[in-house]
């Protein structure tokens, strides 16, 4: 996984009581790693991206006996993918000329476009929409744009993208497993495919672009296993019993950890040690000062960030709370 996935997968296996191999690379998303340790999965790290990662899953799966989740390797992705398409059409009101003229989707692997155009098919085939389809418009960074390539040249196939790089983890997937039905879908419905560059990616976020990087790396720091590392044959690191803090107090999660049992164990402590840590990552001249404020252009502070979805700066951790960066001024 590039992130997402795995921390859905984690989710849905611990509500299960069941265990979850996730192998993501090194440099995931901090969220993502948090949220794939509270939930209890055994965390691959992998030297490369997502199609590294996939190879490392798929041959450990193979060895062990374990059911892969890996894109287009079983049949229920792209079901999945496919209620996008089918609340389009519900909340269009169904019939003739309910779904939109255009659907922009950003594209990692594409199985939302794949799912989508399905679901689609099959309603039309049911005869609960009708034979209009929206413009399918792919849209990648210009880091990682493999199907945007394989579009403009006319080809069926996208051939690999290399050296992979672009903030939007998400989408960072330089090697589509199910490339041609995206392309497929993309030429039927006569859309396109762009790719945007990292700036514009910031800017349509109303984001500035060092301050948030700087941030990022807060986070991964703070995410970052301290010890109980062990490499496996193939370069990956298991992680054993990780720490998610510095603090005094540690918030631990234990690989072995089922649903209902508490993975989750004490609140992080935000200690000196973390803020001395965080002020190094700070870009000259922007160190903060104790009881220093955020930006005002950073969006709403505590709980009203949480009930306006802005200004994001948190991640749940069951009933606990652990800050990326606004609670270091009030000592939390």
């Amino acid at each position: 996984s590039a992130g997402n996935a795995g921390s859905a997968a984690a989710a849905y296996a611990a509500a299960a009581g069941m265990k979850a191999h996730v192998a993501v690379p090194r440099d995931v998303p901090p969220v993502n790693l948090v949220e794939m340790r509270v939930n209890g999965a055994d965390v691959i790290l992998v030297d490369g991206l997502i199609d590294e990662a996939g190879r490392v899953m798929h041959e450990r799966a193979a060895r062990a006996g374990w059911f892969e989740l890996n894109t287009l390797k079983e049949p229920y992705r792209q079901e999945g993918k496919k209620t996008l398409g089918i609340e389009l059409a519900e909340q269009g009101g169904w019939g003739d000329d309910c779904l939109p003229d255009v659907i922009i989707f950003p594209t990692g692997g594409g199985t939302g476009i794949v799912g989508m155009w399905k679901a689609f098919a099959e309603l039309g085939e049911l005869g609960w929409i009708g034979r209009k389809r929206p413009k399918m418009v792919v849209v990648q960074a210009t880091g990682c744009a493999p199907l945007v390539r394989a579009f403009e040249q006319g080809a069926d196939h996208a051939e690999p993208w290399k050296d992979a790089a672009t903030i939007a983890a998400g989408i960072r997937v330089p090697s589509a497993i199910g490339d041609y039905l995206v392309l497929q879908a993309i030429r039927e419905s006569g859309g396109t495919a762009v790719a945007v560059t990292d700036d514009e990616i910031r800017a349509a976020q109303g984001r500035r672009p060092l301050r948030h990087q700087h941030r990022d790396e807060v986070l991964r720091a703070r995410a970052r296993p301290r010890r109980h590392e062990r490499h496996d044959e193939d370069g990956a690191v298991r992680e054993v019993d990780d720490e998610l803090s510095q603090g005094k107090e540690t918030a631990r999660v234990s690989t072995s950890a089922k649903a209902g049992q508490g993975g989750y164990d004490p609140q992080p402590v935000y200690t000196e040690e973390d803020d001395a840590r965080d002020q190094e990552l700070c870009e000259p001249g922007e160190k903060q000062e104790e009881g220093e404020d955020e930006d005002p252009d950073d969006g709403p502070r505590g709980s009203e960030a949480d009930d306006l979805n802005g200004g994001k700066t948190g991640i749940r951790v069951g009933d606990g709370y652990l800050d990326a960066w606004d609670k270091e001024a009030e000592g939390d």
